[in-house]
C-alpha cells in the first residue's frame, strides 16, 4: 500500500537455491512521480477487487546484486533505481505493467539466512510507516513459507 507520501513498503523473500540470494530484506522505497505512486495504486486497488487472494506486485531491478538495489554507491540506492513492476512473477512474455523511477528510503532488516536447522519457533519482523504496521515472516530453512501480516491498530 502506498502511502501518503508515495512510499511502500516491500519484502525481499530470497531464494534458497542460491546461497546469493538467500537475504530476507525489507524496505521503503518512494515513487520519484507522484503519477507512478498513482498507477501502482490503481492496479494493486484492482487486484484487490477482483480476487480474494492476488497475486503480488513483484518488483525487479537491473542491479546485478540485492545489494546494489538497496545501497548502491551512498548509504541507500540510487535517486534513479529503475523498477519494472509485474503482476506475480515474471516469466518468459510475462511483460510489466509499468516501470518506476524510486529511491530506497530505508532499509531496516537486510540479514542473510542459512539452509541449516529450522528454529524452535517462527521469527518475524516488524516494521511500519505512520499508518500501517507488518510482521514479515523470517525464513530459516527450505521448504519455509513467505508470510507478510499486516495488524489492525
Amino acid at each position: 500500500m502506498v502511502n501518503g507520501e508515495s512510499e511502500l513498503i516491500v519484502y525481499y523473500a530470497g531464494n534458497f537455491n542460491n546461497a546469493s540470494k538467500r537475504y530476507g530484506t525489507v524496505a521503503t522505497l518512494k515513487f520519484n512521480f507522484k503519477s507512478e505512486a498513482d498507477e501502482y495504486t490503481t492496479k494493486q486497488d484492482a487486484l484487490m477487487r477482483t480476487s480474494t487472494e492476488p497475486q503480488p506486485i513483484v518488483f525487479r531491478s537491473k542491479a546485478t546484486t540485492l545489494h546494489d538495489v538497496f545501497f548502491g554507491e551512498s548509504e541507500y540506492g540510487d535517486q534513479q533505481e529503475l523498477f519494472e513492476c509485474y503482476v506475480g512473477m515474471p516469466s518468459h512474455g510475462n511483460k510489466p505493467f509499468m516501470t518506476a523511477n524510486m529511491k530506497v528510503q530505508d532499509v531496516p532488516q537486510y540479514e542473510h539466512f542459512d539452509d541449516e536447522e529450522y528454529p524452535e519457533s517462527c521469527i518475524y519482523f516488524m516494521y511500519g510507516d505512520k499508518k500501517d504496521a507488518f510482521l514479515f515472516h523470517i525464513p530459516t530453512k527450505n521448504p519455509d513459507f513467505l508470510q507478510v501480516i499486516i495488524l489492525n491498530s
